[in-house]
């Protein structure tokens, strides 16, 4: 349970202003953003499972031909770094969509109310990826594979249903 003094520089937070003991700015200043942020984020356990579903798609596994394989963060680092020498070489559906998905992922986090509606394209856009990364890895066996998906499927199976719970009447 907050005390008394924490509800005062949750309020103060809350308004911008915070007082010289707390942050080393004067009284009346305004914080930076990271102090901003973090309270934000505490309050909101939406905002918390959508950095989860990003950082759990960057955990993707993928194997392709006897010695290639690569994790979807490594890959996507490449795709980016191409993206502006070669961009006509990142031209693919399986390439631009979950990217654009992680992209409106990020942006849902920086919204005061984040839509459900863009949570669920974003969900779906990476989950397109995602179960195809565990498809793969069933048909070829590949248990590393199929299992670097697993996390992401099941935060996005929560975050739906909590999204789209119906409301206690």
């Amino acid at each position: 349970m907050p005390t008394e003094s924490d509800q005062d520089l949750h309020f103060r937070l809350k308004k911008g202003i915070v007082e010289k003991d707390h942050f080393g700015g004067s009284a009346g200043s305004r914080p930076n953003f990271i102090l901003i942020f973090i309270p934000y984020m505490m309050q909101r356990r939406q905002a918390w499972m959508t950095v989860l579903l990003i950082l759990t798609s960057l955990m993707g596994y993928m194997a392709w031909g006897p010695d290639s394989h690569a994790f979807l963060f490594q890959a996507e680092g490449e795709v980016l770094r191409k993206l502006f020498t070669d961009p006509g070489s990142t031209l693919h559906p399986l390439i631009l969509i979950p990217l654009a998905s992680q992209i409106v992922l990020l942006t849902t986090l920086f919204q005061r109310t984040s839509s459900r509606w863009w949570r669920l394209a974003g969900i779906l856009g990476l989950g397109l990826l995602m179960v195809m990364i565990l498809i793969a890895g069933i048909l070829s066996q590949n248990l590393w594979q199929a299992m670097s998906t697993l996390p992401f499927l099941a935060i996005s199976f929560l975050v739906i249903r909590a999204d789209w719970r119906p409301a206690a009447t």
